[in-house]
């Protein structure tokens, strides 16, 4: 009985180890690699599969939907294995995240190597774009970055974005650790943290060190709790350009709110949350949430402000917000823009929660039916009436054919509203409804 109890129990630990360390069957995606033919991304499959065919790093990806990563914590001892790992092996194709994200990314490494981060290393011609990875969870030792270790000369990112926790020693940012590419029109929200208190190396919100590369427009919005040398709200040490960006990153354990070392133009970091100075110009909170402040950059078509989102600090146009909550004063009107587009909402009281995803089909029971499917938001009212009225900014009045919609579910039916006065209403949802010309 003794024997056949361990046998048991033996086929058990097996059988605990055995998923622990089991990746998905890498899965092929669709498409053939080209330019005009994207392998298409749609699955953990499919990502594994890229990280399964080095020999595929030059082709063209183009992801097709959200992707849930949580299950690389259970991918043996590392989880991920990033894509391109050395200058002799480096990702130098396209990969277009098309506005989806991948979330939950997990990855340990802290042996003595190098190249961490969802994409190890991204050599000259490779270009990551559209694509947000949220909730990351990245360890590694040297160049580590939520999206890049290490990009090379010729190499791009833009209109990316990470959120989570990027720890490492040497070369450790929120976004890239090592950059001698350009990065523009992206942003970083992580927490960044150093293995070693004593390390001298570069750790940065959105970059640990750019070094030889370009960073314009962008921001980093993290918190910085790296014990040592050269750690900063924006990027540790700089020798190259860094223009038309900021930092309001909190600094537990740092020596800079932008910069130790190196320079930047048109860039601001905000000195009420982080006084220590470096690198960039120091605005307080209520100078970074105004538009004036930042002087000689582009408000009509890369940036924006909104009191309600990011904390009142500028984001980029191509950001959406979902589930924004905004508590509306009993007084008064309330402006909320919805950019690109520029819808206005005016609401007058009680709590709006705005939802600013693009949708692109209607609701199916959405009535009258016809409604021409282009752009749609969603908006949620809680805790009381609202008066909502919609309307297009004068500016915008000639990118639209026909005059906004907005329609309330009542718990049977979508009953359409008038737009050119305010209405009162109550608790429910509210569905919008654009079409442009």
């Amino acid at each position: 009985m003794k024997n056949y109890l361990v046998y048991i129990f033996s086929i058990y630990l097996f059988g605990i180890a055995q998923s622990f360390n089991a990746q998905p069957t890498p899965t092929q995606p669709s498409g053939s690699g080209t330019s005009n033919d994207p392998y298409e991304i749609s699955s953990l499959a499919n990502l594994y599969w890229i990280t399964q065919n080095p020999n595929k790093w030059g082709s063209h990806f183009e992801q097709k939907s959200d992707i849930d990563a949580s299950d690389t914590q259970n991918w043996g001892s590392t989880g991920w294995q990033p894509v391109g790992n050395a200058s002799s092996n480096p990702f130098t194709g396209v990969y277009d995240g098309a506005g989806y994200v991948i979330t939950n990314l997990f990855y340990s490494n802290s042996s003595l190597t190098q190249y961490h981060g969802f994409f190890g290393w991204l050599g000259g011609g490779g270009e990551i774009k559209n694509l947000g990875l949220v909730d990351v969870n990245i360890t590694g030792y040297q160049f580590v970055g939520g999206l890049v270790g290490r990009m090379e000369n010729g190499s791009v990112v833009i209109n990316c974005y990470t959120t989570g926790m990027v720890k490492g020693d040497a070369a450790v940012g929120g976004l890239v650790g090592f950059n001698v590419g350009n990065i523009q029109k992206s942003f970083s929200t992580c927490y960044i943290g150093r293995m070693s208190g004593s390390n001298s190396a570069p750790a940065g919100g959105l970059v640990g060190n750019n070094n030889g590369g370009n960073i314009h427009q962008c921001y980093s919005i993290g918190v910085i709790d790296a014990p040592g040398n050269y750690a900063a709200g924006f990027a540790g040490s700089n020798n190259s350009s860094i223009s038309n960006s900021y930092s309001a990153s909190q600094i537990l354990n740092g020596n800079a709110a932008f910069l130790v070392s190196g320079g930047s133009s048109s860039s601001y970091y905000n000195e009420t949350i982080a006084p220590m100075g470096g690198g960039a110009s120091g605005l307080t909170t209520a100078e970074m949430q105004n538009q004036s402040s930042f002087s000689g950059w582009d408000f009509s078509n890369t940036w924006a402000n909104n009191p309600y989102l990011n904390d009142g600090f500028p984001f980029l146009q191509w950001q959406t917000f979902d589930g924004e909550q905004i508590d509306v004063p009993n007084i008064g009107t309330t402006l909320v823009e919805i950019l690109p587009t520029k819808i206005g909402f005016i609401t007058e009281s009680g709590t709006a929660e705005l939802s600013f995803t693009e949708m692109i089909e209607t609701p199916n029971d959405l009535s009258p039916s016809g409604v021409a499917l282009n752009k749609y938001w969603d908006i949620d009212v809680t805790n009381g009436s609202v008066k909502l009225r919609l309307y297009y900014e004068p500016d915008e009045i000639t990118a639209f054919s026909d005059d906004p919609k907005i329609y309330h579910y009542d718990g049977a039916d979508w009953l359409q509203l008038p737009t050119t006065t305010p209405t009162d209403n109550g608790d429910g949802l509210y569905y919008v409804e654009t079409t442009s010309a």
